[in-house]
């Protein structure tokens, strides 16, 4: 996770938002971890609008399963902490829940593929697959 990803991220969803014609967009991350990314994209995201009142909204959320422990891993109080950010929630409840119009998944795990049950929700406009492709 660089400064630079996170900012071009958070450009690409500011810039997608007006042609994906929602307002706000919600925007889910799945399988988030310890929330990290989430954490970084609100902050990249109130800082394009701080710079542009016009900006569109964008609703930032993460949800991961806990099933690896990752979710506690920055839950440390201090600037990097992620405290409270994600919610224990599996992929699919998250979906149905939040009702997202893009979703972004980092890291998907190895040998599991989430991108059917992204595609059937409804909501979804559009999704970001970011990692290895293709068993690495």
């Amino acid at each position: 996770l660089t400064r630079e990803f996170v900012r071009k991220l958070a450009e690409y969803v500011r810039d997608r938002a007006p042609s994906l014609g929602v307002s706000p967009l919600r925007v889910l991350e799945i399988g988030a971890g310890d929330g990290r990314l989430t954490l970084h994209l609100k902050r990249q995201l109130a800082l394009l609008r701080f710079a542009n009142k016009d900006a569109p909204l964008v609703e930032v959320r993460a949800s991961d399963s806990g099933s690896r422990g990752l979710h506690s891993s920055s839950s440390a109080p201090g600037p990097g902490s992620t405290g409270d950010l994600v919610e224990l929630l599996d992929y699919r409840d998250a979906l149905r829940r939040h009702r997202p119009h893009l979703v972004i998944c980092c890291w998907q795990p190895m040998g599991e593929d989430w991108t059917a049950d992204i595609r059937a929700t409804s909501s979804v406009l559009e999704y970001l697959l970011v990692g290895e492709m293709d068993g690495g």
